[in-house]
């Protein structure tokens, strides 16, 4: 009921925001759907004001995301399957041009995108970047969980030397 007459620009926003992970800027709506961030802010105000979206603060600034959850997995679940790999590859790509390589929880969005548009070598390489950082902060749980997710994108057989190098890194932050 709640998106009954919804326009399809309207439709095509909220398409877009079902299939990020986590809750969105207006400025990254923006960018991945090529409109100006008054247009989008106007969209995401009268969606807030119908309950449809839910408007959070985080450490960036406002964000949003559905209101309920799903309804969030209807419209997601609503897109075939490569509708929604095509979604996640303009996205991932949309985040690799325009923001801040250095933000985790950015490259959590990133690699989750790109997991999703099956770009397994750019996983595994963001991945391995992750670990990095955990590692440089001490931190094991996420440097281990970056690189199972690096692992995870190997298919099975198929053995190259990054797989050998991500698992013996494993062993050596397991051993620590």
């Amino acid at each position: 009921n709640q998106v009954k007459d919804i326009d399809i620009g309207v439709r095509e926003l909220l398409i877009i925001i079902s299939v990020f992970n986590n809750p969105i800027s207006i400025e990254t709506i923006s960018k991945v759907i090529g409109k100006q961030d008054g247009d989008v802010e106007q969209i995401i105000s009268d969606l807030v004001k119908k309950g449809i979206i839910a408007q959070k603060i985080n450490d960036k600034g406002f964000v949003f995301d559905f209101y309920n959850k799903l309804l969030k997995k209807l419209i997601y679940d609503g897109l075939d399957k490569e509708s929604k790999r095509v979604k996640h590859e303009h996205i991932a790509g949309v985040l690799e041009e325009n923001f801040d390589q250095s933000d985790n929880s950015f490259k959590e969005e990133l690699i989750y995108h790109l997991e999703m548009a099956r770009e397994k070598d750019k996983v595994i390489k963001y991945s391995i970047d992750n670990a990095d950082k955990f590692e440089k902060l001490n931190i094991r749980e996420g440097a281990i969980k970056s690189l199972e997710k690096a692992v995870s994108m190997f298919e099975d057989g198929n053995i190259d030397h990054r797989l050998t190098q991500i698992l013996i890194r494993l062993g050596d932050i397991y051993r620590r």
